[in-house]
């Protein structure tokens, strides 16, 4: 394979053009793809309309969209309505790393306009969210260490397996505002199915199963296209015992 000073030579002619300069202008062209990646719309497809990681990137880019509109100065009522439209679908699919981040620009550049009293209920707001995100984070975490026991910890018999799931059910369920989030039941309905599994209650694992197909069909939180497939091959699986 030719090296960059030798294509540069066949390209367009020796001594030209430096090698720096195609490096440079590689740089910008990279930069102007990624650009357009980024404003590109999402999958128009039905399936992924209400998909929790198309609301992600579908996210990320409206809060691009927001900073580059917010920088240049342009109408801050067309600004302000896109900051609600992040905080509201942030909400709705539990995207707390986005939420935070645009409740903290809602207040730090538009709430104290409006008073202190305004800017501090946004701050319980912004407490309460960061909660529901710890919460969450402590949930999922249980969920992908429970695949690493399972995946990767040689000799995890059924015994240390179910001694995991009751201490992770055990804490999970001290959460309080855990029983208000969706994914975070999601979640814990995912140990307390493996936990029933085990001591071989397959009744009540299909129970539990069917608790996490209507959290997967009634909360954008929790649908995710391959997870609704997953679930429905457990639930005809679990028809077998």
């Amino acid at each position: 394979c030719p090296n960059k000073k030798s294509c540069v030579d066949q390209a367009i002619g020796r001594n030209k053009i430096k090698t720096e300069s195609i490096e440079r202008l590689a740089r910008r062209l990279r930069e102007k793809v990624l650009d357009c990646l980024a404003l590109t719309p999402h999958s128009s497809r039905a399936c992924y309309e209400k998909d929790r990681d198309q609301a992600a990137i579908r996210l990320h880019k409206k809060v691009l969209w927001f900073n580059q509109l917010f920088h240049n100065k342009k109408d801050l009522k067309l600004v302000r309505e896109l900051l609600e439209e992040i905080i509201s679908e942030a909400k709705q699919f539990e995207l707390y790393f986005i939420l935070l981040e645009a409740l903290r620009k809602k207040q730090w550049h538009f709430s104290f306009r409006h008073g202190q009293r305004r800017y501090d209920q946004i701050g319980r707001e912004l407490a309460y969210y960061k909660q529901c995100e710890e919460a969450t984070d402590i949930a999922t975490d249980y969920v992908n260490r429970l695949r690493l026991l399972r995946e990767f910890s040689t000799g995890a018999g059924d015994e240390k397996t179910l001694l995991f799931l009751n201490n992770a059910i055990f804490h999970l369920k001290k959460i309080r505002i855990g029983r208000e989030l969706p994914y975070f039941r999601y979640c814990l309905s995912k140990l307390e199915r493996a936990e029933l599994i085990l001591q071989r209650n397959f009744n009540a694992a299909r129970n539990k199963t069917l608790e996490q197909l209507d959290l997967i069909n009634n909360h954008a939180s929790v649908y995710k296209v391959e997870r609704l497939g997953i679930v429905h091959a457990e639930i005809a699986q679990l028809e077998i015992y």
